[in-house]
């Protein structure tokens, strides 16, 4: 509801700069549609799956609903979910043009500790 992208990955510090790297040049292949139908269905799948488990938990419903309070129209997950399903290639690169890095946030350990 903010416009707010996350990207999380476990890197090793050695690699932090690699791992920006690659991260930053897969959002570039997504602005330029280098994606395969069926890596959006797989991708589709994932999530809908996701949605699907929110009915199975308590709390999860309850989160869901309480994310919803902050939106405009508030959607069940199963209606979420037909909306996912109806996502089009041009949408999803549309989208992915209007993504700009903004905040790196690295968590490391102290040295010494695994």
């Amino acid at each position: 509801y903010k416009g707010i992208l996350l990207t999380e990955s476990g890197v090793e510090k050695d690699n932090l700069e690699r791992a920006k790297k690659e991260i930053l040049n897969q959002l570039d292949c997504i602005k330029k549609g280098n994606f395969t139908e069926d890596e959006l269905d797989d991708t589709k799948k994932y999530l809908v799956q996701a949605f699907e488990k929110i009915d199975d938990s308590l709390s999860a419903l309850n989160g869901w609903y309480v994310s919803q309070a902050v939106s405009p129209k508030v959607y069940t997950p199963q209606e979420y979910i037909r909306h996912l399903n109806g996502v089009t290639r041009d949408e999803v690169i549309e989208a992915a043009n209007d993504v700009t890095l903004d905040t790196i946030y690295t968590l490391t350990g102290k040295e010494g500790n695994k």
